[in-house]
Formats: C-alpha cells, structure tokens, sequence
C-alpha cells in the first residue's frame, strides 16, 4: 500500500545518506542506487511472476478458486470463465456449488444463467 511505500523510500533515503556519509566515495545519488537497486529486481520478479497468473480469464478466475474455494464471486467468475473457453464439464460443478451456495439473488441469478448456458452446450 502508500504507506508502506512511503515508510520504504524514507528508509532508503536514510540508509543511503547513512551510507555515503561512511564512504568518500559514494555519493548520496549512487548508495541510493546501490540499495534501492536489489529491491526493484524483486519487485519486478514479483510482477512477472503475477503476470503468469493474469494471462487469461481462466488462468486468473482458476487461481482465484483454488485460493478461495469457498468464495462465491471467484466460483462464479471461474464458472463462466471454464464456459467460455468450452470446458463445460470442468465448469457444472463449481457453477452448480456456485449456484447453491450464493448468498443474494443476482449471484444466483447469474450462476444460475450461467449454468444454463453450460448444460445446454453439453447437450
């Protein structure tokens, strides 16, 4: 979040005035690099493997599931997902639980729909 940024980036500047003031040979601009360098290496580690996940409907609405099994929204996003690409058997089930297990109308309206648009597809 902004403030753990914020806090971060305090704490990057003090250590890299800290450092420079320890070395002659640094200045305040090339520590700052110096620490701050490793931590968007990560970061950017971090986004690609993120990516990874987001690269379809499927992929991110299945990991979303798999996480949240018990989520209604991820069930029937998973759903309708599993149903646009065609895996319909793979998507009667969680629709179905999505289905029986949603807690107001609309969400059932659209699992229920959803569900519909399945079978019937199936045959």
């Amino acid at each position: 979040s902004f403030g753990w940024c914020l806090a971060a980036g305090a704490c990057l500047s003090h250590a890299a005035r800290w450092l420079a003031r320890r070395s002659a040979q640094l200045s305040e601009r090339s520590a700052l690099t110096l620490l701050a360098l490793p931590l968007v290496l990560v970061f950017l580690r971090m986004c690609q493997l993120q990516d990874a996940t987001w690269v379809s409907a499927t992929a991110l609405w299945g990991h979303a599931y798999a996480v949240n099994p018990r989520g209604v929204l991820p069930a029937g996003e998973y759903g309708m997902a599993l149903v646009s690409t065609g895996e319909y058997s793979a998507a009667e089930p969680v629709l179905r639980w999505a289905m029986a297990n949603a807690p107001r109308d609309h969400e059932r309206g659209i699992a229920y729909y959803t569900l519909g648009v399945c079978l019937y597809s199936m045959g």
